[in-house]
């Protein structure tokens, strides 16, 4: 709809506005590739998502908090091709204020890693509101998490958090926000398809944990894998410094 085309192409017209008319200039856009010595996170961003999901599936079906339908895999592979080539040029929109913009400017400030973690996430949170109050039909919001709306909302702030702890050091490493426009139109194509065309449904009683979108579960090892690459990065930096 209109509406959704005006809301996914806002954060890059507030990147140029902001960018060209108040002073903060395109040094360190993120728009570089930065690939070599960044290859190993290119690699992890393609593969995080995918194989996310996959443990998930795997260890929800094994306890009975999930149902997967009969796969026809060539079927679901067109379906996540189709849908990623959408979701690359949409996350270009939105990698360009998140990481691009908002985490570049934070970085710039003296604080703790948590507290940017926690801001840049907020924000990011607080722009998907639209999307999950009005635009997400009530069959698309039970699918994703068969408990409402509301709960859907909530749940999404620690998602969020944590989705932006491996988000950040990503960024913080490659200083590019290729390899997370390819992250998180990944994320896109493979975790909500699989819920909202009916080939996971979720048991309610394990929606908040085994959701492939919003689940706790997901949610955890993205953290240990955002937390794995920060302690790599202090680790390195202090190399660097001289430390030992």
């Amino acid at each position: 709809t209109l509406g959704m085309g005006v809301w996914t192409v806002a954060p890059l017209l507030v990147v140029i506005t902001l960018r060209t008319f108040c002073g903060d200039g395109w040094k360190n856009a993120g728009y570089a590739l930065n690939v070599r010595g960044n290859g190993w996170l290119y690699a992890l961003s393609i593969a995080v998502y995918p194989a996310t999901t996959f443990v998930v599936i795997l260890l929800g079906t094994q306890v009975g908090a999930m149902h997967v339908a009969a796969l026809n895999m060539s079927a679901v592979l067109m379906l996540i091709a189709s849908q990623f080539a959408i979701q690359c040029a949409k996350n270009f929109f939105e990698e360009s204020l998140w990481r691009g913009y908002l985490t570049n400017q934070l970085l710039k400030l003296t604080m703790s890693d948590w507290k940017l973690y926690l801001i840049a996430g907020l924000v990011w949170w607080a722009w998907h509101l639209p999307y999950w109050l009005i635009m997400l039909s009530t069959k698309e919001v039970e699918s994703i998490v068969p408990a409402g709306r509301i709960v859907l909302v909530v749940a999404a702030i620690l998602v969020f958090f944590c989705w932006n702890v491996m988000f950040t050091e990503i960024f913080r490493v490659t200083r590019s926000i290729w390899p997370l426009v390819l992250a998180h139109a990944l994320e896109d194509a493979v975790t909500l398809p699989l819920l909202i065309d009916g080939t996971i449904t979720l048991d309610p009683r394990w929606a908040l944990v085994f959701s492939t979108n919003t689940g706790l579960l997901p949610a955890v090892i993205l953290l240990s894998v955002g937390l794995g690459i920060r302690r790599w990065r202090i680790k390195n930096q202090a190399k660097a410094n001289g430390y030992h």
